[in-house]
């Protein structure tokens, strides 16, 4: 009985928030067309804005309801001292925990913490250093470079003695 008494109180207070939200915007693109073929009146220009007002407290009420559903949701399963928030921390951890590898020079599984931890660190290593030949040979290719002046105005604009040329002499 009190489920039925919410629903007829939630109807008649709120109404149906997606039609009336639907019949909004429409009311406001008749009245945005209307703008863009002739001048408004001053009725409809203050129509526009008491639809822009509603609309923008349909949203907000949208939102309030939208945000009480989801703490809802939270409470059914759970606060952060829960069961559910625990088992949850918990799967997480054993999803992203690395139980073993491949090791590439044995050809076998490997569980061994130690030898785990040496196998993904070479890894990682091999993957991010440097190699000494990247493959791209500029030869033949000139750069521009500085004159002296310019670079020993330079030079004194950041008040050091370093050179973004090669040159023997610092001012």
């Amino acid at each position: 009985m009190l489920k039925s008494d919410l629903k007829g109180w939630n109807k008649e207070v709120f109404g149906y928030m997606g039609k009336l939200k639907f019949d909004i915007t429409n009311r406001i693109h008749e009245i945005d067309s209307l703008d863009d073929v002739d001048n408004l009146e001053e009725n409809m220009i203050k129509e526009r804005r008491e639809l822009l007002s509603q609309l923008q407290i349909i949203n907000m009420r949208n939102e309030s309801l939208l945000q009480q559903k989801s703490r809802d949701l939270w409470f059914k399963q759970g606060d952060s001292n829960s069961k559910y928030f625990h088992a949850t921390i918990k799967w997480r951890r054993m999803r992203n925990e690395i139980k073993g590898v491949h090791s590439l020079t044995s050809g076998s599984w490997e569980e061994d913490p130690i030898i785990v931890k040496e196998t993904v660190k070479k890894f990682s290593n091999s993957k991010m250093s440097a190699h000494e030949d990247i493959g791209v040979k500029l030869v033949n290719v000139e750069f521009k470079a500085l004159m002296n002046l310019d670079n020993r105005l330079l030079m004194n604009f950041y008040g050091k003695c370093t050179t973004f040329v090669r040159s023997n002499n610092c001012p």
